[in-house]
């Protein structure tokens, strides 16, 4: 696994349940074996502009990361899973979006 691979994890939701969603890879954490993530979701109403990153099916990376509707990339919802909790990669981002994505992170991260 590497940085800007699209996995699938068990996310807990706000409701205790536990849901398979993919999730973009940003940084492993050492030594733990963990991952910071982004969550991926296809509830659209919940992108917020400016911050998420909306991949749909007209996107160039949409096949590539292996997603099968249109989807936000939710940028201000980080989230740190142990590897374990990967269930496998799904696809993957092509460099210069996963680049825009970080600009998107860090972006946000600097505002006030």
């Amino acid at each position: 696994m590497k940085r800007g691979d699209v996995v699938t994890i068990a996310f807990p939701q706000s409701d205790g349940q536990i849901k398979h969603r993919p999730a973009i890879l940003l940084k492993q954490i050492p030594p733990f074996d963990d991952w910071v993530v982004c969550p991926v979701s296809t509830q659209l109403r919940h992108e917020i502009p400016g911050v998420d990153l909306l991949i749909n099916s007209n996107h160039p990376d949409f096949a590539a990361m292996g997603l099968k509707k249109d989807s936000v990339i939710r940028v201000a919802k980080l989230y740190a899973v142990p590897s374990r909790e990967i269930r496998g990669v799904i696809g993957a981002m092509n460099p210069s979006t996963f680049e825009g994505l970080i600009r998107q992170l860090t972006n946000w991260l600097e505002s006030e």
